[in-house]
């Protein structure tokens, strides 16, 4: 099947779809379950009000005008309009949902969920082959936390378009929390080979690798050191090709502790550009716990020390303490 015909709209509907990527989650059995059990309890759609509140629906009202010739055509195809509509319809039920937090009935959140729900039912039905249309409301679907219903719609996408990284990255999700981290692992390295731009793809390899790497060795699908290197590498190109995301550039930082051969000076410049711009005094404290282990495997314990004696909350005193027992300075 080829790819649909680019127009304004869903050039800019594909950028909504990239807006709603959202880091994967890996939950226990237990969690998922539960997160399944209560998947229209009210702080579950608090949080999807928040996700999908920063994207805007495309303004297709507002189509440029292109050469007739060249990659993107004007106007709106009736498939279009539908999906147009029943994005309209998802936003205000989720501002509807945030602003009766609280005051709706669990009744009255669930009629209106299934509103969209049917709208997204419909549209398939009449669009069968309509790419965006699927990834959308498995998009939905997973918001509201019916994660098993997503990944069905996610496969049947899949099926009909076998090129798509981010169908192939929520697939690896549901798989992941699954427990399936074989099957996750293929699925997040196709995405990567189909868009190896995409910083969060190499983040979420690198999370799935760090969570099931005992799994891996002893499963006998990979060996210590590949898992190791693999996962490095994987948090160190996330936060390459994306320098100003900080949750990567912190756990690329944390990555030189799980790597095999660390490079202590590299891991030293990274921990020491987090220090600059800190979020809060909590963060700031870990990031001088931090450097101090690093300034120890550098042999540099008056740094050490230093970066120790700005740690002063009381619940990282225990991992204080066990770094100067390392370098033979009690805490007093």
């Amino acid at each position: 099947m080829a790819k649909l015909p680019m127009t304004t709209f869903t050039r800019d509907l594909a950028a909504v779809v990239e807006t709603l990527r959202g880091p994967a989650i890996y939950r226990s059995q237990t969690s998922l379950k539960f997160a399944r059990f209560n998947r229209y309890c009210l702080p579950l759609l608090a949080t999807v009000a928040v996700i999908f509140s920063g994207c805007s629906l495309p303004r297709i009202w507002q189509t440029r005008s292109v050469d007739a010739t060249g990659p993107y055509r004007t106007g709106k195809t009736l498939a279009e309009t539908q999906l147009e509509r029943i994005l309209t319809k998802q936003e205000k039920l989720l501002n509807d949902l945030s602003a009766d937090l609280g005051e709706a009935s669990t009744f009255e959140q669930q009629q209106k969920i299934n509103e969209v729900d049917t709208a997204y039912r419909s549209f398939i039905l009449d669009n069968p082959e309509y790419i965006y249309g699927y990834i959308l409301y498995g998009k939905f679907l997973r918001a509201i936390g019916d994660f098993e219903t997503a990944n069905v719609i996610f496969v049947k996408a899949n099926d009909l378009e076998g090129d798509y990284a981010v169908i192939k990255q929520q697939i690896g999700n549901y798989l992941a929390e699954e427990g399936e981290y074989g099957l996750a692992l293929a699925y997040f390295m196709s995405a990567i080979d189909l868009e190896p731009k995409v910083a969060l793809y190499h983040f979420q390899l690198g999370e799935l690798l760090h969570t099931y790497r005992n799994a891996f060795v002893a499963g006998g699908e990979l060996a210590a050191d590949v898992v190791a290197r693999q996962q490095f590498n994987a948090f160190a190109n996330a936060a390459r090709l994306d320098p100003d995301n900080r949750t990567f550039q912190m756990r690329y930082a944390e990555a030189f502790f799980d790597a095999a051969q660390p490079d202590w000076r590299t891991a030293l410049r990274q921990w020491q550009a987090l220090a600059t711009n800190p979020s809060d005094e909590v963060e700031r404290q870990i990031i001088e716990l931090q450097k101090a282990r690093v300034h120890i495997e550098l042999d540099q314990y008056d740094a050490a020390r230093a970066s120790l004696a700005e740690v002063t909350r009381a619940s990282l005193q225990t991992s204080k303490q066990q770094l100067l027992d390392k370098i033979g300075y009690p805490q007093p």
